[in-house]
């Protein structure tokens, strides 16, 4: 098993996503792009991949805090098992 090797705590892309459903989609072809095992050097390597997600303007307008929110669903994602996406959900 190797630890983890490399994580991309924020990514920015530049699509314009229509819905909330628009996103979930997107995330859900990144996470299902990284479902399949990799082939190095004769090892067989198995990645996991936990995405957060907020989104604006309806989760935050500053990018300091989208990042923040995005951070604690990715948190949540991860607490859950990981390999998801979790939307970010203020808590009441």
């Amino acid at each position: 098993m190797l630890p983890r090797v490399l994580a991309v705590t924020n990514c920015y892309f530049g699509e314009r996503f229509v819905s909330q459903t628009d996103v979930a989609r997107f995330a859900n072809k990144i996470l299902n792009a990284f479902k399949k095992p990799i082939a190095i050097e004769k090892r067989i390597i198995q990645t996991s991949v936990s995405i957060g997600v907020a989104l604006y303007p309806k989760d935050a307008k500053k990018p300091s805090e989208l990042l923040r929110f995005s951070d604690m669903a990715l948190y949540q994602a991860k607490k859950l098992g990981g390999n998801q996406f979790q939307f970010y959900g203020k808590k009441k």
